[in-house]
């Protein structure tokens, strides 16, 4: 008698924006007695664990490979984007002059 064991199934999560400089967690719930290995690309990320929480200084995807009790594996993976910094206000003059303009014309 042969028995095929179910693969496991990845879950890093759904691809997000972020701001530049947060933080967020990748991942899910573990399932008891599996392993994770999270990768990233680029390269220098690394974690053991179902949901770590991620710093990216660029966009990044996070690669993970679960292994199930039974030794099989399965890989999926999260695309973290790091929306840009806005840019601040130069003159705030003109600023100013665009509030003031549109308040009289109300």
């Amino acid at each position: 008698m042969i028995t095929v064991m179910p693969n496991p199934v990845p879950d890093p999560g759904p691809d997000r924006a972020i701001c530049t400089g947060t933080g967020t967690t990748i991942g899910g719930s573990a399932v008891k007695g599996d392993l994770y290995k999270w990768t990233s690309a680029p390269k220098g990320f690394g974690s053991g664990s179902s949901d770590p929480v991620v710093y990216p200084d660029t966009n990044t995807t996070y690669i993970l490979t679960e292994i199930n009790t039974s030794g099989c594996t399965a890989t999926s993976s999260v695309t973290i984007t790091l929306n840009p910094i806005p840019k601040p206000i130069q003159d705030l003059q003109k600023f100013f002059a665009v509030e003031i303009r549109y308040y009289r014309s109300k």
